[in-house]
């Protein structure tokens, strides 16, 4: 499946959770307490393995980067948090408007369309206004 590059965000997110659940589920194995270098030994081990998948091709940067900052001791789990967190807050107004719509539109079948002078107006539809030279038209 062909992702489309503003589901990068996305990408980087589903990583990052995917990563801490293996994390999660490895430590939970085992009724001892599972020291530092151990997670982040869990945590390369299992980056290592996404390197060569396809899916992840467009984070092979980061996943590299988180790699090496395991081998030279950084606290993993930690910078996944961070990074699950900086992922969280991406986004202009304008990617969070068209999820929204995105959302309207699959769950409740409400679609969107430009406004349209001398055009009929249908129920259940949401209607946006063209922004012309920095002033909306009517």
């Amino acid at each position: 499946m062909r992702r489309k590059s503003g589901d990068y965000p996305q990408l980087v997110n589903d990583l990052v959770i995917n990563t801490l659940l293996h994390l999660y589920m490895e430590c939970s194995d085992t009724r001892r307490f599972v020291p530092l270098h151990q997670r982040n030994a869990i945590v390369m081990r299992y980056l290592k393995s996404l390197l060569k998948k396809a899916a992840y091709k467009e984070t092979r940067k980061d996943i590299k980067a988180l790699i090496y900052a395991g081998q030279k001791g950084d606290k993993l789990e930690e910078q996944l948090w961070r990074l699950k967190s900086l992922v969280n807050n991406y986004g202009n107004d304008v990617e969070k408007f068209y999820g929204f719509l995105n959302l309207i539109e699959s769950s409740l079948a409400i679609y969107s369309e430009l406004f349209k002078e001398n055009t009929a107006v249908v129920s259940n539809r949401v209607y946006l206004l063209a922004d012309v030279g920095g002033q909306q038209s009517l």
